[in-house]
């Protein structure tokens, strides 16, 4: 009997060392269980996070799409002022233009072209008097200035 009882107390140590064995196991499947739990708790928390930022990105991306339309419509109308302001720039010049020329036609400044003629405005006459400075002598120049003619010069006539 010795020999059954060893066989016994083999198997029982086997079934004790199995059980102990499938403990460990059921322990690490219960660990490995509890992990995937918060690993799933994990992702669900950060499915929003990750929802938020896609919404984000779409949006940016959206508005840069709108931003370089506004900035290709900004680039158009500043040249199309820059071309309306030089159109602008030219009328001006044009209309300084014809007021100048009528001022000149219809105007006082008709008398500038036609001449002071017909004009119904005041005429003056500028009279013009030279004198001629009477030389001081010297001694050499005594005997030349008596010896020289000396005569007044002409005053001119006035213009009518």
């Amino acid at each position: 009997m010795c020999g059954n009882q060893l066989v016994t107390v083999k198997k029982r140590y086997q079934e004790q060392d199995r059980h102990a064995e499938l403990r460990a196991i059921e322990a690490t499947v219960e660990e490995l269980a509890q992990l995937f739990l918060d690993l799933n708790t994990l992702v669900e928390q950060q499915d929003y996070t990750i929802n938020q930022v896609t919404e984000y990105v779409e949006a940016t991306t959206n508005d840069l799409e709108r931003g370089e339309k506004e900035v290709d419509k900004a680039v158009e109308i500043r040249k199309n002022s820059i071309k309306w302001s030089w159109y602008l720039c030219g009328c001006v010049v044009l209309i300084l233009a014809a007021v100048a020329i009528w001022l000149f036609v219809f105007g006082p400044g008709k008398d500038w072209i036609k001449g002071s003629g017909n004009s119904a405005s005041t005429t003056t006459t500028v009279v013009v008097v030279t004198a001629t400075p009477t030389p001081t002598p010297t001694a050499g120049m005594a005997k030349s200035l008596v010896d020289a003619a000396w005569t007044p010069a002409p005053t001119p006539a006035p213009t009518p």
